[in-house]
């Protein structure tokens, strides 16, 4: 790594362009930015997934750290090294209000811009407003915190990643026509939740999801359980129970790595193990990027959770 050179704002690009005199780089491409905004207490975890991310998504990060502490700004900057890619990294200290109007100077222009929502706080109105006018995507949580959808940019959610294994797992369990014949007959859906600082965020979105695809508009047939995380993460899926016509269809985290699934049907019970990793935030983060689901989907997804 070249760096951390600690300057502010406007000294930042200088700054940078000396790092890079320093990495004897003849040719430069630009990917995109992503902007971040932290805390301190959560800037770890945050700057491990952004050094992971794969450059193609994004060439600079720009991460804006609040500190209630920090009278003004202290910016950091710095250029690493992936397979090869050089990453710019620049580290934005100050109160959230300070943050206003620190970030769109140090934008690289003319590539996409993603602001990932990194925090368990309500956004400052005057901060969001400002990355509202910049992002082409934001990422956040969406079902908790004041961030509304937006004409201006796309809005999408880790969390609603952290679901995907468990809407495959649930539609695999309807692939022999004998548990498709249950579609319509659904009468209940119980889903379990590992307790923790997300709390039922991931539940909430699965079972969005779940209605949405069932066409559900009363959702009094779902009910969430919060359970000790055992080898998950905090707020993470630990299973689901579909109860249809007498058949129950469940699947249960057995650790981090594997899920039990057992379908109970009239004509007999099936059972296997399927392997399920856990995924890094580097790689929830880049299959969001990637934009690889229907939007739609989601946004209906989201409004049913926002009802639960």
């Amino acid at each position: 790594m070249h760096g951390p050179v600690v300057t502010d704002v406007r000294q930042a690009p200088k700054a940078l362009e000396k790092l890079w005199a320093q990495t004897n780089q003849e040719y430069r491409t630009h990917t995109g930015n992503i902007v971040v905004i932290t805390e301190l207490d959560l800037q770890e975890n945050v700057l491990t997934a952004l050094t992971e991310l794969n450059a193609r998504h994004a060439k600079r990060q720009i991460v804006g750290i609040i500190d209630p502490n920090l009278e003004g700004v202290r910016v950091e900057v710095s250029i690493f090294d992936q397979r090869g890619r050089y990453i710019e990294r620049l580290v934005i200290y100050g109160q959230e209000e300070h943050l206003c109007g620190a970030i769109l100077p140090l934008l690289q222009p003319g590539v996409q811009t993603y602001v990932w929502w990194a925090t368990y706080r309500n956004p400052n109105v005057e901060l969001l407003e400002e990355l509202a006018e910049l992002a082409d995507l934001v990422i956040a949580d969406t079902v908790t915190l004041n961030i509304p959808q937006d004409a201006r940019y796309e809005l999408t959610d880790l969390n609603w990643a952290r679901t995907l294994s468990w809407r495959e797992i649930t539609a695999q369990l309807f692939d022999s026509p004998e548990a498709a014949a249950l579609l319509n007959k659904i009468e209940k859906l119980d889903v379990y939740y590992a307790e923790g600082r997300r709390r039922d965020v991931v539940a909430k979105l699965y079972l969005g999801w779940f209605a949405s695809r069932l066409g559900w508009n009363d959702l009094s047939n779902i009910t969430l359980h919060a359970e000790p995380a055992d080898g998950r993460g905090n707020g993470e899926i630990l299973g689901f129970d579909i109860k249809a016509d007498g058949a129950t269809l469940s699947a249960r985290a057995l650790n981090s790595d594997c899920v039990d699934v057992n379908i109970q049907l009239t004509s007999g019970t099936h059972h296997n193990t399927l392997h399920q990793p856990m995924r890094s935030i580097a790689a929830l983060l880049g299959y969001v990027l990637d934009g690889q689901e229907n939007p739609s989907v989601f946004e209906a997804s989201l409004k049913n959770a926002k009802a639960y």
